[in-house]
This record gives C-alpha cells, structure tokens and sequence, in this order.
C-alpha cells in the first residue's frame, strides 16, 4: 500500500493540504509541521491496545495542562509564524479538560484538530469547537454498532467532523507505541523527530506521539522556550541517527512504527 493510499485508510488526508502550505523557517531551520499537545493525563477507558490499559506504564493522573502553559505555547508559535497543525490529542481523552474552547481560540492563528474517543461528545461542545474555528474534530470510534449514532450526532457538521473507523484492520491500525506494549523493533528511517514536537500536561517536550513511556525527554518548556528545544542537541542526535536508519536509542529499538508516512519534506535543514 503506498503513502496517498495509507493516508486515505487511516483518514489524515486533510493534514497532507495544512503541511503542504505549512513550510516555515526561522534561521534557515524548517519548524515542526505539527505541534501535538495533550491537555490531560487520564482517560475515559482502558482499551487493550493503549498503554493506558496498564497501570504500571500509564496509570491515569490528575495532571492537567494549565492556561499559562499552551498560552505560552500559542504566544511563541505564533510568534514564530507556526502555520503547521496544532493537534489537541495527547496521552488521554482531552474532552476530559475543563474548557477546550478556550484552547482552540489561543491558537486561532493556524489550524487546530482534536481527536476524541467521542465518549463526552455532544452537538452542544461541536457547535461550541466549531465557533472557537476548530479546523476538524476527528472521532476514534471502536465499536462497530456505534458508528450509526455518531454519524446522527454529527449530522450537519459533516465539514468539520471525521468519524474513523478504528475497529477494522487492525493490524493496519495499531502499533506498540514505542515499545509500550510489546516490544518489536522495526527496522529503517523515522520522520517524526524532524516534523513533530509532542508536548505533555506537565510542560515535557518529546520527540515523537508514540513515546508512551515518556522517557526520552527533549526538555520542559517551564524552562526552555519551543524554539530552544527544537533546536536542541538533544532533538539533533535523535534526528542524525534516524535519518541514517540507527534505531539504536530507546525506545526506538523497540518500536514497530514505521514513521516514514509524512515529514519527508522536513528533513532537509535538520541534517548537516
């Protein structure tokens, strides 16, 4: 299966259009095209496929992201001139956050997505995304006889609303996320650490959505600016041992993720 042909099964073509326009640099170097951030630390189930399914690699905490942290986040991207995706998903359900809205309209600067189990979702908090300008909400849904009643509570917002279906083809869908769940090295190149930067509740800077044991840290942004970390040596390392094919550090030895779909184009400036 080629990259357009995985891109429409797993239901991103949308990110293709806002990465293709979303080419900016700062001293030379591209910024991510996506900055992911995750509002909360719980979820709202305990799926077999997630990490949150055990307790003893990601057990459900109180942590939430504060207002002063993605305001400063929103402030420094925007003063970058961040035109890339800003991705409201993260390491649990963000419907769970007090006020979402609020998030959505600091960073009304660029295009916001988030992605939600649906468990919380009601035509009240679509409409209310939807006047913040969310660009899309995108629906993970798991169980097949549930795929009728979303369609019926998202029906009118079919221009903002991707409802995905993440119970068929399985083995296409899911992967260890980073060794999280099993281990299983996958040989070959990786993209994610040249186009994405994946902020925690608690202000913790990764370099890739799939590092569910949060322990390859990048640097906290309560004491490192956005731009510091991406520019880091830390980030720098990962990125000229990857582009070489060397999944030798951890987790990446024991992650099956391809992370050649997307970020090609961005690797360019982060190699010397």
């Amino acid at each position: 299966m080629g990259k357009i042909e995985l891109r429409r099964f797993f239901q991103t073509e949308h990110i293709d259009d806002i990465f293709n326009k979303a080419v900016t640099r700062k001293d030379g170097i591209l910024l991510p095209l996506e900055v992911e951030i995750s509002l909360v630390d719980t979820c709202t189930r305990h799926c077999k496929f997630c990490p949150r399914d055990n307790d003893a690699v990601a057990p459900n905490t109180s942590l939430r992201m504060t207002p002063k942290l993605y305001k400063d986040i929103a402030k420094e991207l925007k003063e970058l001139g961040f035109k890339g995706l800003l991705m409201i998903s993260g390491y649990g359900e963000c419907l769970l956050y007090d006020d979402v809205v609020s998030v959505i309209k600091e960073f009304n600067f660029t295009k916001v997505d988030v992605t939600t189990n649906g468990d919380l979702l009601t035509r009240e908090k679509i409409q209310s995304f939807k006047d913040a300008g969310v660009h899309r909400i995108l629906i993970s849904v798991y169980e097949p006889d549930k795929m009728d009643s979303f369609r019926e509570l998202t029906k009118g917002y079919e221009d903002i609303v991707i409802i995905r279906n993440r119970f068929e083809h399985f083995d296409r869908l899911y992967n260890n996320r980073g060794g999280a769940l099993y281990e299983q090295k996958k040989e070959g190149t990786c993209y994610y650490p040249f186009y994405i930067m994946m902020v925690d509740s608690n202000g913790d800077v990764y370099p890739c959505c799939h590092e569910w044991q949060r322990r390859l840290k990048m640097g906290n942004l309560y004491q490192k600016s956005l731009w510091d970390i991406w520019t880091s040596e830390d980030y720098k390392r990962i990125r000229n041992e990857l582009i070489k094919g060397n999944r030798s550090l951890f987790p990446c030895r024991i992650c099956n993720v391809d992370g050649t779909l997307r970020g090609e184009q961005n690797i360019e400036t982060h190699i010397k």
